[in-house]
């Protein structure tokens, strides 16, 4: 493929993500100053893409593990959530996937953890991916026993349990026991 406008503006993009993540030690003031205009940057040049979506949506998962990492949940979600739009748009799920697990780590309460997972189970049965299915279960019946509803947390662990047995993971079975 030839190069074009957007691809500029991606490389640019990723390079501001890249200096943000390695800019030291995130619990310094200036570090943090720092590395958040350089998240900023990025999301202005993301902005400007305008051919490739897949690439934007990339750009919007790094650069809001970017914001996670610098303490900024409220625009780690945001665009990790436009992320996982944009791939569900493309049909894309197993990026939308990736991204809502990372997405997991910026939850507010146990019941948006829930939500989550739930979201990449019912994506992962859409897949055919069994694995998957049962790993977001575990997730779900994890966050239902955070949030004190231990029926619901024993009911999708037993299902989760079950896929597990029947794959034969005895990892997952283990976790979801």
């Amino acid at each position: 493929r030839t190069a074009t406008r957007d691809d500029g503006f991606f490389v640019g993009a990723v390079g501001q993500i890249e200096a943000a993540n390695q800019a030291g030690d995130p619990n310094d003031e200036k570090v943090r100053e720092k590395a958040l205009e350089r998240l900023h940057e990025a999301v202005r040049l993301l902005g400007l893409i305008e051919s490739d979506e897949q690439e934007r949506a990339s750009g919007l998962a790094k650069v809001g593990n970017g914001f996670g990492m610098f303490g900024r949940r409220d625009l780690a979600r945001d665009h990790l959530d436009r992320s996982a739009a944009l791939y569900l748009r493309l049909g894309l799920k197993r990026e939308a996937i990736s991204v809502l697990i990372d997405r997991q780590g910026q939850a507010d309460a146990p019941i948006d953890f829930v939500a989550i997972n739930d979201s990449v189970r019912a994506m992962a049965v859409e897949l055919g991916d069994r694995r998957l299915e049962a790993s977001a279960m575990i997730q779900v019946g994890t966050g239902y026993f955070n949030l004190g509803e231990f029926t619901k947390a024993a009911a999708t662990l037993e299902q989760a349990l079950s896929i597990a047995l029947a794959l034969g993971d005895m990892r997952k079975a283990a976790a979801a026991y």
